[in-house]
């Protein structure tokens, strides 16, 4: 450190994050846990108390000593929106600094995710959410939002997803909401929420395989006792299983998406049975499940899933060498249960022993908002990062 002021802004952005991380905790379990002196320790957090991030919480009983009093980041001090840009829809929850969801909403994408329609969704969403949960927009960290594809971000947020039909959409600029806006990859928001609350705790190199209407996955490695770790993407759904398979959106072929996507399942589940399936794809899959245990033809199908995907997660086991993969999204959710044991098959026969022998498969905890509570995460991040001094727009 070069300056007493970047010693103390750096003891006060670990305290912050242990606080929000492992509280409530004692001073004692922050000096001990942060390696600070304990004068340090009283200095910051009597900084943070009367800043209102931090409140105490009741005490812990001592033998013949004053209580020790529990801290934790005051709930209420801020609020954090977050939005997930879906391919058929846009959902947004309202979340105070316990990350609770205080309020939550959605709008449908009749056409698809049109951009001028995606823009007026999230305005709308911030607005409803904000005034559902009664929260003035001044004590709002900002929006965090979580789209399909790729985001770059220099000069600004530029957005492409092939799939979709956006090339460089600068949603930030185009959103013009007054507030500090954060955008990045859905299925990155998504591992970070996992890894923060959900089956990515603990890990130590940890992969995120997100199956959707699109599939994708996400990274973090070597992260090691770091609080805020960088998590990479990648486009999984769009590497080939095979040389000569089914022409994918992207423009190539047999991309894993056109195997374990959601309508690539549901067209496949169709064709067996010799007849469409009513309700679009949610209803196709749930059927699919639902059916597997008596049906040969949903058995098979899923069987023949499990080959694929296993395929798909066995090149991330090899590539990546992670100690946990983590199998989320809607898709992954509703069938994860009937595809465990085959995968595991699968990926015995598929990866390199070594790898594979580290690597533990669970599927993601977080189902209820758990997208859109990444996307909030994003926003989250930067305020944790700056030791929750306001987040710059």
């Amino acid at each position: 450190m070069n300056t007493s002021r970047e010693l103390r802004t750096a003891n006060r952005t670990a305290l912050v994050q242990a606080l929000f991380f492992d509280g409530p905790v004692t001073r004692a379990q922050l000096g001990a846990s942060s390696g600070l002196s304990q004068a340090s320790v009283s200095t910051v957090i009597s900084e943070l108390v009367a800043e209102g991030v931090v409140t105490e919480v009741g005490a812990l009983r001592s033998d013949g000593g004053r209580p020790r009093q529990l801290l934790r980041i005051a709930p209420d001090h801020a609020y954090v929106v977050g939005v997930d840009v879906g391919e058929h829809s846009v959902r947004a929850t309202l979340h105070d600094l316990s990350m609770k969801v205080l309020a939550a909403a959605d709008v449908p994408l009749p056409d698809g995710p049109v951009v001028a329609d995606v823009v007026r969704a999230i305005r709308t969403l911030t607005s409803v959410t904000m005034s559902d949960a009664a929260v003035p927009s001044g004590s709002v960290l900002g929006v965090g939002i979580g789209v399909p594809g790729i985001v770059t971000h220099e000069p600004e947020p530029f957005v492409h997803s092939q799939v979709i039909g956006w090339d460089g959409v600068p949603l930030r600029r185009l959103l013009d909401l007054g507030l500090p806006v954060a955008v990045g990859n859905g299925t990155r928001a998504m591992g970070q929420a996992e890894l923060w609350f959900g089956a990515g705790r603990g890990a130590r190199n940890v992969v995120f395989a997100k199956l959707d209407y699109g599939v994708s996955a996400s990274s973090a490695a070597d992260r090691g006792s770091e609080r805020l770790p960088t998590l990479r993407t990648c486009e999984w759904g769009h590497t080939s299983v095979s040389v000569d398979g089914p022409r994918c959106r992207c423009g190539t072929h047999g991309c894993l998406e056109t195997y374990v996507g959601a309508d690539a399942i549901a067209r496949r589940y169709a064709r067996a049975r010799g007849k469409r399936i009513r309700g679009g794809s949610r209803k196709a899959i749930a059927t699919l499940v639902s059916e597997a245990p008596e049906d040969p033809t949903a058995a098979g199908l899923i069987e023949e899933m499990a080959g694929y995907l296993g395929v798909g997660i066995a090149n991330l086991v090899n590539l990546f060498q992670p100690d946990r993969v983590v199998l989320g999204g809607w898709v992954g959710l509703e069938l994860g249960p009937a595809l465990l044991p085959e995968l595991r098959r699968v990926l015995a026969s598929r990866t390199l022993r070594q790898p594979l022998a580290r690597t533990e498969l669970r599927l993601a905890e977080l189902r209820t908002h758990a997208e859109t509570t990444g996307a909030a995460t994003l926003q989250v991040e930067r305020f944790l990062a700056l030791g929750a001094r306001p987040v710059p727009g």
